[in-house]
């Protein structure tokens, strides 16, 4: 007898799913995981932990955990992703190079809940905090390369650590900080030195006793050529002797050397006139310069031209060396700086002579002014042998 046919009714299960079928998408109103599930997580060993490969940064955001396809999902993950614990720290995290944040003062991390029980577990939150890159450490810096500014200031320095090695070793020297060194009377002086002799060639001067000595103008020359824009001997207070210095020309020049100059336009002028020089050049430093460097005794508080005017009358004290020395190294042939800076820029703009009248002096007007103050006229010999030093015809 055939059987009844039976009615079928609707299902409204879904059909099992199939290896060719996609896996059936979760369900939106899934519940949260337990707490039993949670500890079961934290429990297992890290090495059982399913892992998996961390989004790009791009995809990375507040809510990338939702946006990561299902089948990269477990149970565990699931778990771990929950939004009342947190994964800093987990094997989970990304890459280093990868990650724009890092957990820096943990409280907890993937110890929590080892000690603690599960309530305290799942109420407690680590607190995130700015990752801080490590600095990196600065280059090695190189030496500096010293300038031209650098050296001369060294130069400098070292002129005036001269000046102090002098007043350590030169205990007549007198400053305004020493009140108690003897000050020599330039009344009490003596000249009983010989008197220099003049080559009637060259018209060097030679002083008996001191051969590397030879200025080639005599103090009286410096003073009718025209020099020191007539305030030589001005009146001055001297921080050396702390003396008021004045009209003190008249025991130092005699009359025969003032033939044709008005002292008070000439040698104490407190203004200082640029016409009154050969070149028409102002140069030099300051009286209070000179002091400051160390360069100025008792001997001779005006400075280098009142020591040379009294030892040409044939004074000689202890600073001669030191004097003459300052000499060597500004105008003397082998030696001298402006001297030699002078005839290389003469060499250098090829010139046949040594202009001897002021007006067509052309390469260097100062320097001519500042070598005859150190009593010195360039001329032709000494060009010449000059220029045979470096080769030049």
């Amino acid at each position: 007898m055939p059987s009844a046919k039976v009615k079928e009714e609707p299902n409204d299960e879904a059909p099992p799913a199939t290896e060719t079928s996609p896996p059936p998408k979760p369900n939106d109103k899934t519940l949260p995981p337990s707490r039993a599930q949670k500890a079961k997580v934290k429990s297992e060993p890290r090495e059982d932990r399913p892992r998996r490969r961390a989004p790009h940064r791009s995809a990375r955001g507040s809510d990338h955990r939702d946006e990561a396809p299902d089948e990269w999902a477990s149970d565990a993950d699931t778990n771990r992703f929950s939004d009342d614990e947190d994964d800093s720290g987990s094997e989970y995290a990304p890459d280093e190079k990868d990650r724009d944040f890092e957990s820096e003062d943990e409280e907890g991390g993937d110890d929590v809940g080892e000690e603690d029980d599960e309530e305290s577990r799942s109420s407690k939150k680590v607190k995130k905090t700015p990752r801080k890159r490590k600095a990196e450490k600065p280059a090695a810096k190189q030496p500096a390369r010293k300038s031209r500014r650098t050296t001369r200031s060294s130069a400098k320095s070292a002129k005036e650590k001269e000046g102090d090695h002098f007043k350590d070793e030169h205990k007549n020297i007198k400053t305004e900080w020493d009140k108690d060194i003897h000050v020599p009377n330039p009344e009490e002086y003596t000249y009983d030195a010989p008197a220099p002799t003049r080559d009637e060639k060259t018209g060097v001067l030679k002083f008996e006793g001191f051969d590397d000595f030879s200025p080639n103008l005599t103090p009286a020359e410096v003073l009718q050529l025209g020099s020191f824009g007539g305030t030589y001997y001005r009146p001055i207070h001297s921080a050396i002797t702390s003396q008021d210095l004045a009209d003190d020309y008249k025991l130092d020049l005699p009359d025969s050397w003032l033939e044709g100059l008005d002292p008070s336009k000439h040698l104490t002028s407190a203004q200082y006139h640029t016409n009154i020089n050969r070149y028409g050049s102002k140069c030099g430093l300051t009286l209070e310069e000179w002091e400051r460097s160390g360069w100025i005794t008792v001997w001779d508080p005006r400075g280098w031209f009142q020591w040379y005017v009294r030892f040409y009358r044939g004074r000689r004290c202890d600073d001669d060396k030191r004097q003459i020395s300052r000499w060597k190294k500004c105008a003397h042939e082998r030696s001298g700086r402006w001297l030699r800076v002078y005839l290389g820029k003469c060499l250098k703009a090829e010139l046949d002579h040594i202009p001897q009248n002021p007006k067509e002096e052309k390469v260097s007007p100062v320097i001519r002014q500042v070598l005859q103050h150190w009593g010195l006229a360039v001329n032709d010999d000494v060009y010449e042998r000059f220029k045979a030093e470096k080769g030049k015809k």
